[in-house]
Order: C-alpha cells, then sequence, then structure tokens
C-alpha cells in the first residue's frame, strides 16, 4: 500500500509566549460573566421552558374547542 506512516516535521519547536497584556475591559467581562452569567442562562432556560407551556396549553385548548364544536351526537336504539 502506499500509505506513509511517517511523522511530518513541524520545524524548529517556537517558544510559546506566556506575557499576558492586561486588559481592563476584558476582566471586567470575565468577571461579569462570571458573577452573573449562570443567572443569565437560567433565566433564558425558564423563559423557554414557559413559552413551550404555555404553546402546550394552548393547543390543548384549541382542540377541546375544536372537538367541542364538532357535532357529535349518536341517536341511541332501545
Amino acid at each position: 500500500m502506499g500509505f506513509s506512516l511517517r511523522k511530518e516535521k513541524d520545524g524548529p519547536p517556537q517558544k510559546s509566549k506566556s506575557v499576558e497584556i492586561h486588559n481592563p475591559y476584558l476582566a471586567a467581562r470575565r468577571e461579569w460573566d462570571e458573577r452573573y452569567g449562570e443567572f443569565i442562562t437560567r433565566a433564558r432556560n425558564w423563559r423557554t421552558v414557559a413559552m413551550i407551556s404555555a404553546l402546550a396549553a394552548l393547543l390543548a385548548t384549541g382542540g377541546m374547542v375544536w372537538l367541542s364544536a364538532k357535532s357529535h351526537v349518536v341517536p341511541s336504539s332501545f
């Protein structure tokens, strides 16, 4: 088969930059996300659940109205 199992060389190893530039805006954003991100996610999830529940209730109510409007009287013979 023509498959090569040799590892390709990436070149000489490069030094990683460990110097981080401090940006106060990014630091504030990270802090805000740590504090309030979970609450925002919870609120969005509960809104989604509430909307799905409201749609299910509306669908069930519409079905009941449709069934009640449908004339379905069967005369009985004794």
